[in-house]
């Protein structure tokens, strides 16, 4: 994990945060913010991209891929992340998964949010690539 220190990046992931996934979190969690990409762990999902704002809330970016088998492949990724969560002391984890488009995004979004809502400080986030900022993108590719 490496800290974050350019100022452009260290605010696209702020407005990420806030604005994409809806996160409250006090101002002062953004004076440290780590990123760190995971190669494959987990087969059929590429690469996940880490990143841990204020030692308090854990992200984790990933792409689901286009098989069929991406349904659980998401809800393994998911289970990592509260994992994570729990051994690293961390208050909330909060998965996005990246589509292309957003095809599928509600049928996938249903199924899983009955599998993630047993666990109020877990939360998936389905969003369309576009939505996730540039280097983030890039560290997934």
């Amino acid at each position: 994990m490496e800290e974050i220190e350019n100022i452009e990046q260290r605010e696209q992931v702020r407005r990420f945060v806030r604005e994409g996934l809806g996160c409250g979190c006090p101002e002062e969690v953004f004076d440290q913010i780590q990123v760190g990409v995971e190669p494959e762990v987990i087969k059929g999902v590429g690469s996940i991209v880490r990143l841990v704002i204020g030692s308090r809330l854990l992200i984790y970016v990933m792409y689901p891929g286009e098989t069929s088998a991406s349904l659980s492949s998401v809800e393994l990724v998911v289970a990592r992340g509260v994992l994570d969560r729990d051994v690293s002391s961390f208050n909330r984890v909060r998965v996005v998964c990246c589509l292309p488009s957003g095809k599928g995004l509600d049928n996938l979004h249903a199924q899983l949010n009955l599998w993630v809502s047993t666990d109020e400080k877990a939360h998936l986030h389905l969003m369309k690539n576009s939505k996730i900022p540039l280097f983030i993108s890039r560290l997934l590719a």
